[in-house]
């Protein structure tokens, strides 16, 4: 959103934004709205409930992804600098998101016994995905 960002590189070059500084209180408001929008899409829809049942497969796991890619702006100030805040937002999420991972890893650990081999993607899913 603050922009100029090359969203189709290295296809195009053109850079997309409205060039809104991330310090200003527009973009500050902006987030937060859209962060209260997307916990109400969350809560209204019963994904957060659906994040936190068990599951056949283990894709929960995939959050890693998402809970770093929040991780990294906030406490390494990587790739830039998030005004305190929208630290808020990316804890929540961080929260959100882990909570999620701890159940599903829980649950695996749980299935294991000593000398197991941990599969962490069902073959099912694997033999799914090679098909398609």
């Amino acid at each position: 959103m603050t922009g100029p960002t090359q969203l189709l590189w290295p296809i195009t070059t053109q850079s997309y934004g409205t060039s809104i500084d991330i310090m200003s209180q527009t973009n500050v408001t902006i987030e937060l709205l859209i962060f209260l929008a997307s916990l109400a899409i969350l809560v209204k829809t019963r994904d957060t409930a659906k994040l936190f049942q068990a599951h056949k497969s283990n894709l929960n796991l995939t959050l890693l992804i998402p809970t770093f890619t929040v991780l990294l702006p906030t406490f390494i100030r990587f790739p830039s600098y998030v005004p305190t805040l929208l630290i808020i937002p990316h804890l929540t999420y961080i929260f959100i998101f882990s909570a999620a991972i701890i159940l599903d890893l829980r649950k695996i650990l749980k299935k294991c016994t000593p000398g197991d081999s941990v599969k962490l993607i069902p073959e099912d899913f694997v033999k799914t995905e090679i098909s398609n």
